[in-house]
Formats: structure tokens, sequence, C-alpha cells
């Protein structure tokens, strides 16, 4: 987020994350739902048109797993990075920050 904010600040304003790694209690999840939340949608995003897309949006991932193999992701996360894709959006799973780095300075260099 800070990277944004530093090397694109024209572009801050349209960045956003979302809390989906976050336990919660299933009241909580419930209203959650009921207000719209989405299981699986992408963690970051910038919702600026740049280069024919509509917006960047990025799933995280840590870049080694419990057992050092690449975290897998959900059908969920896998359905939604696929739906935005196809929707217009440049969306993409990224494991490290500095892979989501990279993501974001492709994106602005379209």
């Amino acid at each position: 987020m800070e990277y944004v904010r530093q090397k694109y600040p024209r572009y801050a304003s349209y960045l956003f994350a979302v809390p989906n790694a976050a336990k919660r209690s299933y009241p909580v999840m419930a209203r959650l739902r009921r207000e719209g939340f989405a299981v699986g949608f992408p963690d970051l995003g910038i919702l600026y048109p740049m280069g024919g897309y509509h917006g960047l949006l990025i799933e995280m991932k840590r870049q080694r797993g419990s057992r050092g193999a690449l975290p897998r992701t959900s059908p969920e996360q896998t359905e939604w990075v696929e739906r935005l894709s196809t929707a217009g959006y440049w969306a993409v799973v990224c494991y490290g920050a500095a892979e989501a780095l990279r993501e974001i300075d492709l994106y602005f260099a379209e």
C-alpha cells in the first residue's frame, strides 16, 4: 500500500485492501455476507483504468507454505481472478510482496 502511495501518488486514492484474512464468528460472517461480502475476492485493488484494463486486483499469497510449496488458492479465489480477468480487469495471484510490486509496476507501465 505504501509503495503505491509513494511511487504512484496520483493513483493512491484509487487503492484499497479487503480484510479477507481476518477470522470472524459465524454471526459476524452472516452479517457481512448479507452486506455483500464476497468470499475469495482479491486482497488488494487499484480501481483506475490503465492500458485497456478497468483496474488491477491482486490476490496475495505467501511466498512459501508450511511445507515449502506455494500456497494454493481456494476455489473461490481462483473463480474471482478468472471472472475479473474475463470482465476486463488485470487480476492476478501474487506470491509475496516482490511479485505484487512487479505486477503493480507492469500495470502502470501499460
